[in-house]
């Protein structure tokens, strides 16, 4: 999948600022959402700059905003200027020393920020941790081309999805993450016997149907797995009977998944993602602000809607499922799973109000590790917030309204919406909506979180 990468020409970004202005990277996968229908895209249009050409017939799926290699981020002015290069240039002034202590050897901001608009299902996957990262990593640089791991948050900030199934209207992301509760499987399982037919695995399925646990369902999930498309077309008359309503009616909960699989099926046909995604994994029907967090080594596919996504500095993924089967590494992913089984509630993560913000007008979303948090500035005309220093570096881009103002002692910037702005560690920011109208704007941020 290639990565569009855009350059313009200005002068040079002046060394040691705390405040400037960033240029983004946005990258085009086949799952992204169609021209200005992508929040990604929208947003790219400030946030990479003038000579970003929006096209109506092209799927666009991110917009990076990191010192990562595969999408590296650059001052707005002087795109030649990479961030990565001012960081490894003086890392105290961009990174500074707590990050330094903790990440020790690393010269690159410890997360990377995205936007992140789809429009049909992921792939299957799973992060690594950070032991596997550098296996993967010593395996094939190329691929898997740093040893970090990846967690990562999702939070929706885009308008409704077309279907919620069965959740409120107003549900604006839908992503599936970490395994269903054994029960919930297990039920699944009895009433669906094209499910059992799929896996094909007679005493596998015995197992787990008479003792659900972690190992049995690693079982039937990795049977199901390493079948392959062949699951699929062995049971391609059931499975699409099961589809048409016309089989054994399903209790009400499974005909939710059963339409479910019928929507990935119109995505990705023959796929046995059909079968090991809906009716295995959770769904998460997430109103605009609400966010979940997908440890390393845990099991996701997000389906449709426009987040924010932020993880530790990596790019590394193991698939499984929906990419053709020279991408997929079913072993790796296999062995690599927790196997988690909760309850969604397991994943969520709350929104608390930022102790760091003068006037209560900023959120956080604090996943359990230091390297990054999210935060969510929503501002009003005349009524701005003051953020005190974070100890790291802190990205932020105007997600709402016509122009925001930043203020860091004497520099002042004014971004429009999609404008992307850095922040040295250790700055007090003042922040404030400055366009036209009565609405205001919001501003999400990502910067390192102060663990004690």
């Amino acid at each position: 999948m290639d990565t569009i990468k855009y350059t313009i020409a200005s002068a040079t970004q002046p060394k040691s600022q705390k405040l400037f202005r960033l240029r983004g990277t946005v990258q085009d996968y086949e799952w992204g959402k169609f021209g200005s229908t992508s929040l990604a895209a929208d947003l790219a249009q400030e946030g990479v700059g003038s000579d970003f050409k929006l096209d109506k017939n092209h799927p666009y799926a991110e917009l990076w905003m990191s010192t990562h290699e595969n999408g590296p981020a650059s001052t707005f002015t002087t795109p030649s200027r990479q961030l990565g290069d001012m960081v490894n240039s003086e890392p105290e002034h961009y990174l500074g020393q707590t990050v330094l202590q903790r990440f020790p050897g690393s010269k690159q901001v410890p997360f990377v920020f995205k936007i992140l608009s789809a429009g049909k299902a992921l792939p299957l996957q799973a992060h690594p941790d950070k032991k596997l990262g550098e296996e993967l990593h010593k395996r094939d640089p190329k691929q898997f081309n740093d040893t970090n791991h990846k967690p990562e948050i999702a939070v929706a900030i885009g308008p409704p999805v077309s279907d919620s199934f069965g959740g409120p209207p107003e549900t604006a992301f839908l992503g599936f993450a970490g395994f269903q509760p054994l029960e919930s499987i297990q039920r699944t399982l009895r009433s669906v016997p094209e499910l059992q037919a799929a896996i094909g695995d007679e005493l596998a399925v015995k197992e787990f149907l008479e003792s659900p646990s972690q190992d049995t369902l690693k079982s039937i999930y990795y049977a199901l797995l390493t079948r392959g498309k062949e699951a699929y077309e062995e049971t391609k008359e059931h499975v699409s009977a099961l589809f048409k309503g016309t089989g054994a009616s399903p209790p009400s909960e499974v005909s939710t998944l059963v339409r479910l699989a019928k929507r990935v099926d119109e995505q990705y046909p023959g796929d046995v993602g059909v079968f090991a995604v809906p009716f295995f994994m959770n769904l998460f029907r997430l109103k605009k602000g609400e966010a979940i967090y997908v440890g390393a080594d845990e099991v996701h596919a997000w389906f449709e809607g426009d987040i924010i996504e932020c993880m530790a500095a990596s790019d590394n993924v193991i698939n499984s499922a929906f990419v053709p089967p020279e991408q997929r590494d079913v072993e790796t992913f296999n062995d690599m799973l927790t196997y988690v089984s909760r309850d969604p509630s397991h994943w969520v993560l709350p929104t608390t109000p930022l102790e760091r913000s003068v006037h209560g007008r900023t959120t956080e979303i604090s996943p359990p590790l230091a390297e990054f948090e999210v935060l969510h500035s929503v501002l009003e005309p005349g009524k701005p917030d003051a953020i005190l220093a974070a100890r790291g570096p802190t990205i932020g881009i105007v997600a709402s309204g016509s122009r925001v103002h930043f203020e860091v002692e004497h520099e002042k910037l004014d971004l429009p919406r999609g404008g992307i702005v850095f922040l040295a560690p250790g700055c007090d920011v003042k922040v404030s909506y400055v366009g036209d109208g009565e609405t205001g704007g919001e501003v999400w941020w990502a910067t390192t979180h102060d663990l004690e």
